[in-house]
């Protein structure tokens, strides 16, 4: 069973700049991304294709194991794709140094992980406070 992505519209008539045609936020073509278990390789992604267009609303879901983390990982330049190529803004993610990709990250990314990297005594709203603090001061 593969990732089910729920992509809602923008409103009606939603113009950016003018025009009705804008590039997408964010765009896969032909991802792949595969773990080695020894000598065997195990698919995680296989040839994912999708845009998202600004103002759209995306939903990742699918049962356990099909590859949602390993998509948010790859696209969120967490992770290298073994195959293919993620665009984020129109910056091609494999193109970018260590560096750049850790800026992109910083400006255009928000990640709220599941599990970890979160501290115990904060809330999701002083969480993101924090967050944001940290980004206007390293700005």
């Amino acid at each position: 069973m593969g990732i089910a992505a729920t992509i809602r519209e923008p409103a009606e008539g939603l113009i950016f700049q003018g025009k009705k045609s804008v590039e997408p936020i964010l765009k896969t073509e032909n991802l792949w991304k595969l773990y080695r278990a020894g000598k065997v390789e195990v698919p995680a992604l296989r040839g994912v294709n999708f845009e998202v267009q600004p103002g759209e609303s995306v939903a990742v879901m699918g049962p356990s194991g099909c590859g949602k983390s390993s998509l948010l990982y790859v696209i969120g330049g967490l992770a290298q794709a073994s195959r293919g190529k993620v665009l984020v803004d129109g910056n091609d993610l494999a193109t970018l140094s260590d560096s750049a990709r850790t800026k992109l990250r910083r400006h255009k990314i928000g990640f709220v992980f599941q599990r970890f990297n979160l501290l115990p005594t904060l809330t999701a709203k002083s969480f993101m406070a924090t967050a944001s603090i940290r980004t206007a001061s390293t700005s």
